[in-house]
């Protein structure tokens, strides 16, 4: 609902979306039911111990038009989450490492945002370098078209192990 009455509120070229807060790329403990996606989660609220799975927010984003997300949190880029929201926006600004308590110098970034020439950009890459910019942690700029690539990369990559490790002695 909230990304549903922005953009109908304040129409705009681009859309991004900054999740704030904790994040532990991958929550320890047991799995709910037989969704083991509910283990990694975000907007961790230390009060409550409440918190969104990734799961369940990528069902929430699932086609509302983003152009880029954003993790203000740690563990945000870890490979896992992001490929679990490849489909609802084309980057994700995030930091596979801790992010410091602070957070994102929000100062910063709209600085930044404003000295973007959007005028040129035709996909939000210029938006997801302005969020790079004023990350406080090392952010990395992910290209979600081209995440279904790099895990079949990777899954080639771990038969090749595999195979490897039990051929050997």
């Amino acid at each position: 609902n909230f990304v549903e009455y922005t953009k109908a509120a304040y129409p705009a070229r681009y859309y991004a979306l900054i999740i704030w807060g904790h994040g532990t790329g991958w929550r320890y403990g047991e799995a709910a039911g037989d969704c083991p996606q509910v283990n990694r989660a975000v907007a961790i609220d230390d009060k409550t111990q409440s918190y969104m799975s990734l799961h369940n927010l990528g069902l929430a984003l699932k086609d509302q038009g983003l152009d880029l997300i954003g993790f203000d949190t740690c563990f945000g880029g870890t490979f896992e989450n992001v490929y679990e929201l490849k489909d609802c926006a084309s980057y994700t600004v995030a930091s596979p490492g801790l992010t410091p308590g602070a957070g994102w110098d929000y100062k910063n970034l709209l600085e930044e945002m404003n000295k973007c020439n959007y005028a040129s950009a035709s996909s939000g890459l210029e938006l997801a370098q302005c969020m790079q910019k004023a990350s406080a942690a090392k952010a990395t700029i992910f290209d979600n078209s081209r995440l279904d690539s790099v895990m079949k990369d990777l899954e080639d990559f771990a038969r090749e192990l595999a195979s490897t490790i039990t051929d050997s002695q």
